[in-house]
């Protein structure tokens, strides 16, 4: 699934956060050798999700795009970093 797709149905559905840290995936539209990665988990002041963009095969990180900390809930996280991705993919 692409970024874009991805957004469009992101929020439709709620994700199961059983075991944290928890990483997804994300195809990156017109890149065959990256993907963007958000890995969610729980510290001392909420959640927090890591945002990057890493190659596909290693996942060895390519360019790290932000840490946002301080989320109520897990599924908050990964909305701001859908957005935090998206954004950083269009530039802005």
């Amino acid at each position: 699934m692409n970024l874009h797709d991805f957004n469009q149905r992101f929020w439709e559905v709620e994700y199961k956060f059983d075991e944290l840290p928890c990483d997804f995936f994300l195809e990156i539209e017109g890149d065959q050798y990256r993907v963007g990665k958000l890995t969610v988990n729980k510290d001392h002041n909420g959640y927090s999700v890591d945002v990057a963009i890493v190659q596909k095969e290693s996942k060895k990180i390519w360019k790290h795009v932000t840490q946002i900390f301080g989320e109520n809930d897990p599924q908050e996280a990964l909305d701001n970093g859908v957005f935090a991705l998206s954004s950083f993919l269009k530039g802005s």
